[in-house]
Formats: structure tokens, sequence, C-alpha cells
């Protein structure tokens, strides 16, 4: 799923519900990461879902437990490939260096 100012909203939607973490695309959809209490979690994933303003088609829904970092905030990410991109072009010129 990608919409135009999903990011933005999901940022806002965090914010609002005091949960920490980040939001970013990945590939052709977007990965979030959030910390919060069981209640704060659940309403997140209601309101989510409810985000009639984007017509966005999920195609595949991953919702998993991971240890928590302890964040002190919510932020957007770059993109993945915006990352991997940089660290090509960051390695090719390290190789011409050497």
């Amino acid at each position: 799923m990608r919409a135009f100012g999903y990011r933005p909203t999901v940022y806002l939607l965090a914010q609002q519900l005091r949960l920490t973490g980040w939001v970013r695309n990945f590939g052709e959809g977007i990965e979030i990461e959030i910390e919060g209490r069981l209640d704060q979690l659940d309403g997140f994933l209601q309101e989510l879902k409810g985000l009639s303003q984007f017509e966005l088609k999920v195609t595949t829904q991953a919702i998993q437990r991971i240890p928590a970092i302890n964040s002190m905030w919510f932020e957007i990410l770059p993109d993945v490939t915006d990352v991997l991109t940089f660290r090509e072009s960051q390695m090719r010129a390290e190789d011409l260096i050497r």
C-alpha cells in the first residue's frame, strides 16, 4: 500500500496517541514500528483502518510483537530504497579511494 500523504498522517496519529517509533516507505508498501501500551496500540490499529481519505489496497498485512527499544519519539524515516541507494553509492566512492 502506498499513498501520497500517508506517512505524515500516520505520524500525526502516533503523536495524538502518544506512541513512539517510526514509519517509512518500504518497497511498494509502508512499514510501521510503534511502541506503546496495548490499549494505545489497539487504538492506533483501529484508527489506521479508518483512514478513508486514502484509497488504499492492502495486499498483505503483518503484525508481529517485537522487543521494545524504548524510542523517545515517533519519526518518519527515509525510504528503504533511498538508504540502500546511498549505501551503494557510498561503497562505490570508498572503492575509488582505495
